[in-house]
């Protein structure tokens, strides 16, 4: 228990100065009302008093006067030391000796200062030394006297603990202690001021840097972003701090680019149709605590432009066609089975023809984009057999209960299995048809399209005679060495056709009665009749005219004699597909016909004689131009029919053509060799060429 004097001290201390000071004023002037009044009781005992009173003041002063000795001294003066702040309540404090400074990272120094937030409690530890324990009554922090009343619990005579609200402020604020009143007995005293009288706590300010992303653009393989960032407080940049801009790929750095706010920050060699992680991090001090340190200002995710490799890609038949994103540099492309490689193709390859049966492909490009390498595949259809067909002992016998108008073949096929049958409009075979027996599709007039299997090594004879509608026959490299008589015999609307460069003979008739007015060959000229050439105004080459020249197997085109017929046969040379639509000629004006021998050529002029045929209308009147003359025209010898029936050779089956026979005056030239352009003329009045002629005018 407390003492008396103990408890008398205490309220004493809980009292300001002012009023303790007005207090002892009071208690004095009581006092001596209290003396006036009992002055004349005891006047009597005065003399007596002043007796011992003398006698004790030289007993007093006698020895002083003799050996002077100073006053001991009451105890030692609490001297200050400085101060401290702390986030935590006194108790957490005072485990760690009052001692804990607001920071919550390991690399603070004392020189740091202190940190706080807004409106939040801190800490003021105000550190004394007070050996002798005197009773801290008072101080004075920024202006304002705080008694020990206003302690918190755990403040003792070395350690005065006071709870402080910092308020609603921001930045840097200074605390500044002096007038340390301490009680000595009966006196107040001030505490020696020797630490540092002032304090710093840096309050957090929760206005820091933010950023936002101002523009995105983003392509296939790259991405630019443009950020500005906003700091009321200048942060950063009193802090000198720094941005970077980061892109991460799941937790993946990417790239990380430093930029200066509203600065586009371009992202290159990224993949295609990938969401990214954007982040923005400024590198500055944001009055924290932590010190010069990275801080995340913004994050956003962003994906690249899909990218189609594959576009539009179609399959047809057996026929695959793709286009490939021009964006993209092709690398390699091909054609795989599962992990194993079914064959290379060409890079500008944009279609596969004479696709397999029952073979799961994938189509397989690797690409560059902005000179990283990629890789996309696209999975193409499986192709069956069609459903329904008799299949005997592997050999298809007939149509069966099959209804598909396009028929997808994969075995043998038997002799007129499918003859006559009206539906079909298309077929497709695969590797499987290794034999087509003769007749096997003869009569079939709703076929319009044919491709060929890789597979056929034996074709019958007429096989497709017949086929009126047939107009598009493909035929892949690997075949048969020799097309069979009759192939094609009467195939009426056929009139192109592309032979590869195993085909080297041709059977009897076998183009007879088509419209074929032009071959494409891709090396070897076939060894087929001279006739033949007689009846193609073009053959096709896919070729140098130098490889034409050095093929040993070729037919001398150049030098067979052209002088009897109408026409000269035309080689065209390193053609493509695309050139099919330019080479128009050869499809609209067909010469078939002859001039008979120089005998022809009299004294005023030549006849020529021969046969013209247009396949889409009718041809009302022939005519001739000399070197560019003003034209002539003839009606005479004009004659429409169905061909020379006695000579299947020259059989037409068209129901329009012209019949020629045309005496060319040439009296009124000079003699020397001169060109005789022949034209027909149509029932509207077009005029389209036919042929050109050159004669020798003696």
């Amino acid at each position: 228990m407390k003492s008396n004097h103990e408890r008398k001290i205490e309220v004493i201390s809980g009292i300001d100065d002012i009023f303790l000071q007005r207090a002892t004023e009071a208690r004095l002037l009581l006092l001596s009302k209290t003396q006036k009044r009992n002055s004349a009781l005891l006047s009597w005992v005065a003399v007596a008093a002043c007796l011992v009173l003398v006698v004790g003041a030289m007993l007093a002063i006698l020895p002083a006067i003799i050996t002077p000795t100073p006053t001991p001294p009451t105890g030692q003066v609490p001297i200050y030391q400085g101060m401290t702040v702390s986030t935590q309540a006194p108790e957490v404090v005072q485990a760690h000796h009052g001692l804990a400074r607001l920071t919550n990272t390991a690399t603070a120094s004392q020189d740091d200062g202190y940190y706080a937030r807004k409106n939040q409690d801190i800490y003021i530890h105000v550190h004394l030394s007070n050996p002798d324990n005197f009773e801290i009554l008072s101080f004075t922090l920024n202006g304002v006297k705080y008694s020990s009343y206003m302690f918190e619990d755990g403040s003792d005579m070395e350690t005065l603990i006071l709870k402080y609200n910092v308020g609603d402020v921001e930045g840097t604020q200074s605390y500044t202690i002096d007038a340390i009143k301490y009680v000595d007995g009966e006196d107040i005293k001030d505490v020696r001021m020797e630490g540092n009288r002032t304090v710093q706590v840096r309050i957090y300010p929760e206005n820091q840097p933010v950023a936002q992303t101002d523009a995105v653009t983003a392509d296939y393989a790259s991405m630019t972003i443009t950020t500005s960032i906003t700091d009321p407080l200048y942060l950063i940049s009193q802090s000198q701090g720094q941005l970077y801009a980061r892109l991460y790929l799941g937790d993946d750095l990417v790239e990380e680019i430093a930029f200066n706010t509203g600065e586009a920050v371009a992202f290159q060699g990224l993949i295609p149709n990938t969401t990214y992680r954007y982040v923005v991090v400024a590198v500055y001090n944001a009055i924290d605590g932590q010190g010069y340190v990275p801080h995340v200002l913004l994050e956003s995710t962003y994906a690249t432009k899909e990218l189609e490799i594959f576009e539009d890609v179609a399959v047809q038949g057996l026929t695959a066609t793709f286009e490939i994103n021009d964006a993209i540099t092709v690398e390699t492309l091909a054609l795989y089975e599962g992990d194993v490689l079914y064959g290379e193709l060409p890079t500008s390859a944009r279609e596969i023809q004479h696709l397999p049966f029952d073979k799961a492909l994938t189509l397989a490009v690797t690409y560059t984009l902005n000179e990283t390498s990629y890789q996309a595949t696209y999975d193409l259809p499986v192709i069956t057999e069609s459903q329904g067909l008799m299949i005997v002992n592997g050999l298809i016998t007939d149509i069966g209960t099959c209804t598909d108008t396009e028929l997808y073949l994969n075995h043998p096929i038997d002799e007129t299995a499918f003859n006559g049958v009206k539906y079909i409009t298309k077929v497709y075979m695969g590797e499987g048809v290794t034999s087509i027996g003769q007749r096997a599709f003869a009569l079939c007039e709703g076929i319009t399209e044919l491709y060929f299997g890789e597979g056929v090594v034996s074709l019958g004879q007429r096989v497709f005679s017949s086929c009126t509608s047939l107009t598009k026959v493909v035929i892949p490299q690997k075949f048969v060495t020799a097309l069979p008589a009759y192939l094609f015999y009467k195939c009426s609307s056929l009139h192109i056709i592309e032979l590869p460069d195993c085909v080297e003979e041709i059977g009897e008739n076998c183009f007879t009665g088509t419209r074929i007015a032009q071959i494409i060959l891709n090396k070897n000229v076939p060894r087929f009749p001279e006739k033949y050439l007689l009846r193609l105004p073009q053959i096709l080459y896919r070729g140098t005219a130098e490889e034409w020249a050095q093929d040993p197997d070729s037919l001398a085109i150049d030098n067979l004699d052209f002088s009897k017929y109408l026409f000269q046969l035309e080689v065209i040379y390193d053609y493509t597909d695309e050139m099919l639509e330019e080479i128009s000629y050869p499809a609209i004006i067909r010469p078939i016909g002859y001039m008979v021998d120089e005998q022809t050529v009299g004294i005023k002029g030549v006849l020529l004689r021969g046969w013209v045929q247009y396949e889409y209308a009718t041809i009302a009147s022939v005519g001739y131009r000399i070197q560019g003359e003003e034209a002539v025209t003839f009606k005479e010898g004009y004659k429409t029919g169905n061909g020379q029936k006695e000579d299947p050779d020259y059989f037409i089956p068209w129901d329009s053509f012209a019949r020629f026979s045309i005496f060319v005056d040439l009296t009124h030239l000079d003699p020397g060799t001169y060109y005789i352009d022949i034209f027909v003329k149509l029932d509207d009045g077009t005029e389209l060429p036919a042929m050109r002629i050159n004669v020798v005018w003696e």
